[in-house]
């Protein structure tokens, strides 16, 4: 009503001067027109009245647009005003318009046509029919649109059974010119079940006749169906190929998963969605699994509690059907921080309840949890609960110590980290860390050279587990210490446990065929254990101690760092080389090289 006074006043200055200025009447009013760009018009009206100046009052007025010689859309009202010296028409009252084919149609309060451009604006209440079964050309022209060659294998969108296929616009206000129809205010369309609200919605049909080719929504732009709800500064739907693309603070969120990205493409044919730049995707912690048993109580990346959903960021998402592939650089984060590096990361999911079932990290792939990091080219991970699996020659480092393997698996099941193949690790050591053979007085049992920084115990095995506060290596075994001090330890099972701070070597367990040696000493038994904490080395299984020329046999071997004493206990002897004996024997009774 505002803008038909605005545009009324000006021409009718009051309804009783209009009145007193009507000289004629006419029956059957025609007036074709055609507009600047040489666009056909035709006005009708069963019955019209000159008022004041060349201004007609028209009743029964249908307004006939054309494209090219096809009639193309048809406008009636009850009643309008037109000047023919300006070419424009106006009413306050209701219209609708349809299009020629019944593709389209319209139902407003309030419009002004203008004849220079062949522009129809409707002010008020505007509803809008669009059949898409009658604007798609090509389910008239065996798939193609606007005079496209057919393209084998296209898809054709046809309208569900029971259902004319329509898309329903609601909106204050339209503009209608050319090959546009351009709703504002506020902007509601239906398209099953699918909506979309905005400010401003473009409608553009194909430039050779008919054809809705794409709709464009922009300013508070917001987009939902069954199965995705978005929102954008913009978004443009491709009618053709049922693909919605919105940019300008893009947001989307689907079951348990949302995320954000400067572009994102949904296709709702195919149930595929694609976010290009600043890709960032949060999902419940639960999705991910639990994996606080790799975090210290004192570690710099452990997370904080609170806010523990995960968060996945990256470059590119391609999404479907169960199933999502982000494009790197990608970074998932857990609590806020950093948890998985990787060049792409391939996500499975249940379409149910949206759970991920399965993740795949490829190139460059670095985990990290806690003071606990792995580095490898692969990395598979089987959803909550399952297991991680790293390959593509793994590292990894913990508040433990560090190492390498041909094939990693992180499972939180279990609470564990098994190491499968070319297993080599390193501890930190210390001087009262490693079982010492040496016999001697307290504090000087270890003979280990000062080398200004504890030393590191270096392992290599053919398998590990390793559990927070423990590992235990299996298969041909084999341990010695760094920084050029000669100890060597090989067995089939060896056992390290940690202290609370996580830091050094707290006790040592060595199992079968247990062979330990270090400069002028080596020691062979079934069992081998080494507690820090009591500085006691205990040998047995058999146990024999080789120093020199002699040979100590026990059941079992007890050497006491602290007392600087060896005890030997059961049924002991020490053996010494016969030759040996004859010599020193002969040499101290005055009979050099006389035998016993």
């Amino acid at each position: 009503m505002v803008l038909w006074v605005v545009w009324v006043s000006p021409l009718v200055p009051d309804a009783c001067g209009a009145q007193e200025g009507v000289t004629a009447e006419v029956t059957d009013f025609v007036a074709p027109i055609t507009d600047d760009q040489g666009k056909k018009t035709v006005i009708r009206g069963k019955t019209g009245r000159l008022l004041k100046g060349s201004v007609m009052d028209l009743s029964g007025v249908s307004v006939e647009i054309y494209r090219g010689t096809e009639k193309d859309l048809i406008v009636e009202a009850e009643q309008c005003l037109y000047d023919p010296q300006i070419r424009e028409a106006w009413s306050s009252g209701t219209l609708t318009v349809s299009s020629a084919d019944g593709g389209v149609s319209v139902k407003g309060v309030g419009f002004r046509w203008t004849g220079a451009d062949s522009r129809l604006t409707i002010s008020n209440a505007v509803q809008t029919v669009l059949r898409k079964s009658r604007l798609d050309p090509r389910t008239l022209a065996g798939g193609r649109l606007d005079g496209e060659e057919p393209t084998v294998g296209a898809r054709v969108t046809e309208p569900p059974a029971g259902a004319e296929g329509t898309i329903e616009i609601r909106a204050s206000g339209l503009n209608l010119a050319g090959n546009r129809a351009v709703f504002t205010g506020a902007v509601q369309a239906r398209d099953l079940d699918r909506t979309l609200t905005c400010k401003s919605l473009t409608v553009e049909f194909g430039e050779s006749g008919g054809g809705l080719r794409r709709i464009v929504a922009q300013d508070a732009v917001r987009f939902a169906d069954a199965k995705i709800q978005t929102g954008s500064q913009e978004a443009i739907y491709s009618v053709r190929d049922e693909v919605v693309t919105l940019s300008g603070d893009a947001t989307w969120k689907a079951f348990n998963r949302e995320g954000t990205g400067d572009s994102v493409v949904v296709d709702l044919g195919r149930s595929q969605l694609r976010v290009l730049g600043g890709v960032s995707v949060k999902l419940p912690a639960e999705s991910f699994g639990s994996l606080g048993w790799l975090e210290t109580s004192n570690g710099p990346n452990a997370p904080e509690s609170g806010e523990r959903s995960v968060v996945i960021r990256s470059r590119e998402l391609e999404q479907k059907s169960g199933s999502a592939v982000f494009k790197g650089p990608v970074i998932v984060e857990l609590g806020g921080q950093p948890v998985i590096h990787c060049d792409v990361l391939e996500g499975d999911f249940s379409e149910q309840n949206g759970e991920i079932t399965g993740l795949r990290a490829r190139g460059d792939v670095r985990f990290e949890q806690g003071e606990t990091s792995v580095v490898g080219d692969e990395f598979d991970y089987g959803g909550p609960g399952k297991a991680m699996v790293v390959r593509g020659s793994p590292r990894w480092k913990s508040a433990e110590g560090s190492g390498s393997a041909d094939l990693l698996v992180l499972d939180p099941k279990n609470q564990r980290i098994q190491a499968d193949g070319n297993v080599a690790v390193e501890f930190a050591a210390g001087e009262d860390r490693w079982p010492e053979l040496g016999i001697g007085s307290p504090g000087s049992v270890s003979g280990l050279p000062a080398t200004g920084k504890a030393p590191l115990i270096h392992v290599s095995a053919g398998k590990m587990y390793y559990r927070r506060g423990s590992v235990i290596f299996l298969n041909q075994v084999h341990a010695n210490l760094s920084e050029g001090v000669d100890r060597q330890l090989m067995c089939s099972v060896l056992a390290l446990f940690f202290g609370a701070d996580g830091q050094g070597v707290e006790q040592l367990t060595a199992e079968d065929g247990v062979v330990l040696r270090q400069p002028g000493v080596e020691a062979r038994g079934g069992r081998v254990t080494h507690d820090v904490a009591k500085g006691v080395t205990v040998l047995s299984g058999n146990p024999t101690i080789q120093m020199g020329e002699r040979r100590y046999r026990a059941d079992e071997f007890r050497l006491d760092r602290t007392e600087g004493r060896l005890h030997m206990k059961g049924d002991y002897r020490i053996e010494v080389d016969a030759g040996e004996l004859d010599d020193r024997v002969g040499a101290k009774f005055g009979n050099p090289g006389g035998g016993l």
